[in-house]
């Protein structure tokens, strides 16, 4: 399993579990997809859940959460087809949706500093993770 999978499907269930507003059958329809991504799809079947995964977006309209866990979603499937930068403006649409909760945020932040990094963007890597802990030690204060 790929660590960005991982990461998702973390975030997927965390959410889910804190009862963050997100249908059973949106979180089902995010799960098969992250499913087809993991297994490595064709060039038609990219295509395929692309078009699921805009669908969805116009579905969610309103939804902060089930947008950023779409945008997420197609920020790894960017990613497994090598676009990089188109990967990061997902994650970078997905933060900036009013009314996610501190652990969705930061669960965000902590998979763009992974691409970040991955892209040899360091400085950026770095801002997104004091990003995190900043939230984390003042979520850990309260």
């Amino acid at each position: 399993m790929s660590m960005r999978f991982i990461l998702v499907l973390s975030l997927l269930i965390a959410s889910y579990a804190n009862g963050a507003s997100i249908s059973p059958r949106i979180y089902n329809a995010l799960n098969e997809l992250q499913q087809k991504i993991n297994e490595q799809p064709s060039h038609k079947d990219v295509a395929d859940i692309n078009k699921e995964l805009d669908e969805l977006l116009e579905d969610l309209s309103g939804n902060s959460l089930g947008m950023a866990l779409t945008y997420q979603t197609l920020s790894q499937l960017k990613v497994y087809e090598q676009k990089e930068k188109e990967s990061q403006v997902y994650l970078e649409k997905a933060l900036a949706l009013k009314d996610l909760n501190v652990d969705t945020i930061n669960q965000i932040r902590s998979m763009l500093a992974y691409s970040f990094f991955n892209s040899g963007e360091y400085s950026k890597a770095i801002e997104q993770l004091k990003l995190v802990i900043q939230s984390s030690e003042k979520q850990s204060a309260n």
